[in-house]
Parts: structure tokens; sequence; C-alpha cells
């Protein structure tokens, strides 16, 4: 089961981020935020990020994964205002992605995550760090 509400801002950054090195994406939506692990078609280039659960208006969720095709959903949140909410609805029985968006629903058919293979992530090790304050980023 997975019920959540996030602002149209949020949801275009998402989808224009991952847009930029593949089609079609794996989320795994868990108990503390959605994760996200992609590379583009050559391999060249990796994005795995996190966003919290915080982010989102609402967020009830029991883990799962879903695959989407980005450019359907690109093409829907191009109809929302930057006040719309987007609520998005996933039932394992059915498969299905409900969107809505406004006034505008659409159902959207899940990817079969097994055929998605997940991109290896490398193990990084820095002996560095950087703290920045908040007021400086505003």
């Amino acid at each position: 089961m997975l019920r959540v509400t996030a602002s149209t801002p949020l949801m275009r950054e998402i989808v224009d981020l991952l847009s930029v090195l593949t089609e079609e994406a794996k989320m795994s939506w868990g108990e503390k935020g959605l994760t996200i692990n992609v590379v583009d078609g050559s391999h060249v280039a990796l994005l795995s990020a996190t966003i919290s659960d915080a982010c989102f208006e609402t967020y009830e969720v029991e883990p799962v994964e879903i695959g989407l095709e980005l450019g359907k959903l690109r093409d829907l949140l191009t109809l929302a205002g930057p006040s719309d909410l987007v609520e998005i609805d996933y039932d394992d029985a059915v498969g299905a992605v409900n969107v809505r968006v406004g006034e505008v629903h659409r159902i959207l058919r899940g990817l079969d995550t097994g055929t998605m293979q997940d991109p290896k992530l490398p193990v990084l090790d820095f002996d560095s760090s950087a703290a920045i304050g908040a007021e400086k980023l505003s």
C-alpha cells in the first residue's frame, strides 16, 4: 500500500533529475522515504537519491518498489499548477499507480521491477567534510 501527497515542484524536480539519465526508474518507497538509484544507458553517470518522508505532505507507505516510465509522469505533471498537490496511490493487487494532479486523474501501469537491474553503487570513503549553515543558503 502506498498513499503519498507531494507538492508539484517537488515531484517535478524528482522527475526532471531522473529524466536526464533514464526513461524509466525503480522507486523504492520505504518507511523513512523514497530511495532511487539510476544509471544512464552507457553506465557512465549514476544518481543515488533519498527523499525523506518529511518532504511529502502526507506519507502512508508499506515498503514497496514501483517501476515507472518517467515520460508519462512528466507529461502528467505539466498539467499541474504550482500550488497543486500530486496524490499517488498504489495497490499491489492491481499493480497500477493512480496519480491525481488537481482535477486530472490518470492510471499509470507500473513496470516489472524484477527485470530492472539495480546499479552497483561504489563504496566511497571520504576523509573530509563540510558544514554550511542554513542562513548561508537563504
